[in-house]
């Protein structure tokens, strides 16, 4: 035995937004290691809570706990069926919703980020390596952005453009 710990139920949705001032949410990621980095990082540059869709990995899954160097323990999650059904919801919120997606369309996510007031409630939404964010989530979010890269490069991986946007899009204590 490695570890020995009784696992906490995920909140709700209206748990999670009642106190969520950051949010991460994730759609379609159903790799644990990635989503255990994806967690480290958010926990590392203050996002209070996870949303994860039906088919993306357990954030408290062996792998996944191992990544994230324990910080899966204290992240607060909701699992909902369908992350870009909740989009609406987030936005009505207060929160300002952007979607990462390599779209040559997007907006630059420094642009977005040096918009944005100190006290903003931002949600920032993740999407497959292999398909990107769904068309119903790019469709519902406030701000399609995409982080620049070299010419020959079309993206990164999830669990790095998940600590790129972080860093970006929310501001410091």
């Amino acid at each position: 035995i490695i570890a020995l710990f009784e696992r906490p139920a995920p909140l709700t949705l209206d748990e999670l937004l009642s106190t969520a001032h950051h949010l991460l949410v994730v759609e379609d990621v159903d790799n644990p290691t990635n989503i255990g980095a994806i967690v480290r990082s958010a926990a590392a540059f203050g996002v209070d809570g996870l949303i994860l869709d039906r088919n993306s990995a357990d954030p408290l899954a062996r792998r996944a706990l191992r990544v994230s160097m324990g910080t899966a323990f204290t992240m607060r999650y909701c699992r909902v069926d369908d992350a870009s059904s909740v989009l609406t919801q987030l936005r009505n919120a207060g929160c300002v919703v952007c979607g990462l997606t390599p779209r040559p369309d997007a907006i630059d996510i420094r642009e977005i980020g040096d918009q944005l007031p100190n006290d903003a409630r931002v949600a920032i939404v993740l999407g497959s390596e292999r398909t990107g964010l769904s068309d119903a989530a790019l469709d519902a979010v406030s701000h399609m952005v995409r982080i620049p890269m070299a010419p020959e490069i079309d993206s990164l991986n999830v669990a790095a453009a998940a600590a790129v946007a972080c860093h970006a899009l929310i501001r410091r204590y």
